[in-house]
């Protein structure tokens, strides 16, 4: 008969016209995932000369097709109200530990802190956290963009993202 298929072993007979199966639906992507501020940072206000303030919060999510290695950022402080010197001591933490070299005295522009691989896993998150000493001026405002660049961990796909940070003022 035609559309049948017989077991090797059993010798049953199976009509195939009737068995049809339908597979599983494969979706290729690279794990290009997303960077975006920190939900819940906002703008707030700081005395001058205050050390290790959080002036940016920024978190990376790793899509679910592969896991993302990050390898630098830049940071551009941006300043309003007063001049880049009051700005000192740019950290970049990652899960409260330092990533990169600090940069005592930032110029006006990005900053870019290099580092050896982060690997944030498919489906997770990782977050970067900007700190700086904000110096003497009265009144002022940073805000602290970042970019990163990263890979996906099999495609090796590499991406450049960036988001906007949130306003921190300095006023006595």
């Amino acid at each position: 008969a035609t559309n049948n298929a017989q077991g090797q072993s059993s010798n049953e007979l199976v009509d195939v016209a009737s068995a049809v199966v339908t597979g599983n639906t494969l979706t290729v992507s690279s794990g290009a995932g997303s960077f975006s501020r920190t939900s819940g940072f906002t703008a707030v206000t700081v005395a001058p000369n205050t050390s290790n303030v959080k002036i940016g919060s920024f978190t990376v999510q790793a899509d679910s097709s592969e896991d993302m290695k990050i390898n630098s950022a830049g940071v551009n402080p941006a300043v309003s109200g007063y001049a880049q010197t009051n700005i000192s001591n740019l950290t970049l933490k990652s899960n409260g530990m330092t990533v990169g070299t600090p940069i005592g005295n930032p110029a006006a522009g990005t900053s870019t802190f290099s580092f050896t691989d982060i690997v944030v896993p498919a489906n997770g998150t990782r977050t970067f956290e900007v700190y700086a000493d904000i110096g003497g001026a009265s009144t002022g405002s940073t805000t602290a963009s970042m970019s990163i660049t990263s890979r996906g961990s099999v495609s090796n796909t590499t991406v450049t993202s960036s988001a906007a940070g949130a306003t921190i003022t300095s006023a006595a």
